[in-house]
């Protein structure tokens, strides 16, 4: 059976800046750097999610909406350090339903979605 999952592959235009972006940006840490394959995660403990980021003509540029969402425990604060950063929203941040969400792009357009952490434990609960 299936396990767990290990990388999302995002289509960016050159690997190597879009890693400093999501280092510098977001915080962080270049997990793998090996041929092709550059990923990088959120630094948090145990299992987590990777992003393959697929440059240097690998697959075509398509920006878009990802799909992915991330989320923050500190959601205001952490939106407030990523626009102090240069980091493009989308959609600024907004209290949806009884919870906080937004927007973000990267370097490409590609577009991330940011949710209070509270939303996910209730959809784990």
């Amino acid at each position: 059976m299936i396990d767990g999952y290990t990388d999302v592959a995002v289509v960016v235009s050159d690997a190597q800046k879009a890693k400093k972006w999501y280092v510098e940006k977001l915080g962080f840490k270049a997990i793998l750097e090996k041929g092709h394959a550059i990923c990088v995660s959120p630094n948090v403990e145990g299992k987590s999610l990777m992003l393959h980021l697929c440059g240097d003509n690998f697959a075509p540029l398509e920006p878009g909406n990802t799909g992915i969402g991330f989320t923050a425990d500190n959601f205001d604060q952490t939106c407030k350090e990523m626009m102090d950063k240069g980091v493009k929203f989308s959609e600024p941040p907004s209290n949806n339903e009884g919870y906080k969400m937004a927007k973000f792009l990267d370097l490409d357009g590609n577009e991330y979605w940011l949710f209070e952490s509270s939303l996910a434990k209730k959809i784990l609960e």
